[in-house]
């Protein structure tokens, strides 16, 4: 529970710090942001029309969490990105993350599809972020 609440409330001021959408009192935010070498999650588009494929892994919340925060390789570098995870286009793996310490907190990979997303700061902003201002170290 304290990592999912962890997750809400790094997204909360995240938002707030870099001018995201307003968190509703019924959404529950995850910050899956890990960012491993390799494949993984990448966003084209232009603008206000963004689109997230590929694979986010380590997203704590996955199957719980309403709404997420995600870092997604552009063009112009990495990018953090608002999007709705209950949407058809997410899908959870179960079983791929085995953390003894972290299996209550529902951290699986999560495959997105040409899911909708809405850009939140600049090129490599979440990065920039320093730790305790939204972001954990």
């Amino acid at each position: 529970m304290a990592r999912l609440a962890e997750g809400h409330v790094d997204a909360v001021a995240t938002l707030t710090e870099l001018g995201g959408p307003k968190v509703k009192p019924s959404e529950r935010w995850g910050v899956p942001a890990a960012h491993p070498p390799g494949s993984g999650l990448t966003a084209d588009g232009r603008s206000t029309d963004w689109r997230l494929t590929g694979v986010k892994p380590h997203c704590s919340g996955a199957r719980t969490c309403t709404h997420a925060l995600v870092t997604a390789d552009t063009a112009q570098g990495s990018r953090l990105f608002a999007v709705h995870v209950g949407d058809r286009a997410v899908l959870a793996a179960p079983g791929t993350w085995q953390a003894a310490g972290l299996a209550g907190s529902d951290s699986l990979d999560v495959t997105f599809h040409n899911l909708p997303a809405e850009l939140v700061g600049d090129v490599d902003g979440y990065g920039n972020l320093p730790a305790g201002n939204g972001r954990t170290p």
